[in-house]
């Protein structure tokens, strides 16, 4: 599986990588995560590409065909608009939803975690505690996993029983 996480400023995105990264470990896969930065130390383009395998596997590179990806999360509105084409609509959770929910601007990515977890088939939301709780200090990790149970059920009552896979 092949998971595809871009955005811009760093931090959220690596910090939302290394979430699912830990989800994916403590469901049994083994992951790998590569990372890829814009040329700016901070504030400028930033993605993660993360592969899960079922055995131990070394990923050495970054999968550019962004065919090959199963999931693909994005958290700035210029790459949203880039990759329109080639996502599904109906798995999109917009900026406007995620405003008028009130969700904080530095807790949207670990919402969409959460939604992202009601839709896939390989990670569920049972190992996202844990592995929030490793992923920062306790003082984070609590309203964290707030935010991705809300977006875990936010995503439970758009989701078509008869489509798994979609929001």
């Amino acid at each position: 599986m092949n998971i595809r996480v871009m955005g811009f400023g760093g931090q959220g995105v690596v910090t939302l990588g290394r979430a699912l990264c830990n989800v994916a470990l403590f469901t049994g896969y083994f992951p790998s995560m590569v990372l890829s930065k814009g040329s700016t130390q901070t504030g400028g383009p930033v993605r993660c590409d993360i592969r899960l395998f079922d055995a131990p596997h070394r990923f050495d590179g970054v999968v550019s065909d962004a065919a090959s990806f199963d999931s693909l999360t994005i958290s700035k509105q210029g790459h949203l608009e880039w990759k329109l084409a080639d996502m599904v609509r109906s798995n999109m959770v917009t900026p406007e939803e995620i405003r008028a929910l009130s969700i904080p601007p530095k807790g949207a990515n670990f919402f969409l975690l959460g939604c992202y977890l009601a839709v896939c088939d390989n990670l569920t939301i049972d190992h996202m505690s844990p592995a929030v709780s490793q992923t920062m200090p306790p003082e984070r990790a609590g309203p964290n996993i707030e935010l991705c149970n809300a977006g875990y059920a936010f995503a439970q009552q758009r989701h078509r029983p008869s489509s798994k896979g979609e929001l």
